[in-house]
C-alpha cells in the first residue's frame, strides 16, 4: 500500500511496522491515507490498491452503486417506495440462479396489523377495532404517554 500511495517509506516506518504500532498510531496512518484518498476519484483508487495487491473496495453510496455499470446489467437495484421514507433503490439477492423478487419498500409501523389480526389471526372486526382504540397494536411511533408523536 505505501508503494501504492506513492510513499514508499512508510513500508519500513516503525509507526507502522505491526499490528500494535499501526494501532497505537492510527490517526496518524488515517491522515496519511485520508490525504492520499481525499483528492481521488473513488474508483481509480481501488483499482490502484487492487492492482497493488491490497484488498481494497469503494463503499458505495445509493448514486455511485446505481450507476455501477456491473450491477445495472444485471438489474440487481429496483426502486421501491415506502410510504414514509420515499422511493429509494433495493438490491434483490446476492446469489445467481435465484429469482429477483421485489415486492413492496420497507413497510411502516402498523402497515400490516388488519391483513396479520384480522386473516392471519382470525380477529374479529370488533375486536381489531377496540385493539386499535385501546393501543393493544400500533399504526404510529407512541410517546411514554401512549399519544402518537
Amino acid at each position: 500500500m505505501a508503494a501504492a500511495i506513492g510513499q514508499p517509506h512508510l513500508a519500513s516506518d516503525r509507526r507502522f511496522a505491526g499490528d500494535a504500532s499501526r494501532h497505537a498510531n492510527h490517526d496518524e496512518l488515517d491522515e496519511i491515507i485520508t490525504a492520499w484518498t481525499g483528492p481521488q476519484d473513488v474508483f481509480v483508487a481501488f483499482h490502484v490498491l487492487q492492482a497493488a495487491g491490497v484488498t481494497a473496495g469503494p463503499l458505495l453510496d445509493d448514486e455511485m452503486f446505481s450507476a455501477d455499470p456491473h450491477v445495472q446489467a444485471r438489474h440487481w437495484l429496483q426502486p421501491l417506495t415506502s410510504l414514509d421514507v420515499g422511493t429509494h433503490a433495493h438490491p434483490g439477492l446476492p446469489y445467481r440462479g435465484v429469482p429477483q423478487v421485489w415486492r413492496q419498500g420497507s413497510p411502516v409501523l402498523g402497515q400490516d396489523n388488519e391483513y396479520v389480526y384480522k386473516q392471519l389471526l382470525g380477529v374479529s372486526d370488533e375486536d381489531y377495532e377496540r385493539y386499535r382504540t385501546d393501543k393493544i397494536l400500533a399504526e404510529d411511533y407512541l410517546d411514554r404517554s401512549g399519544e402518537p408523536y
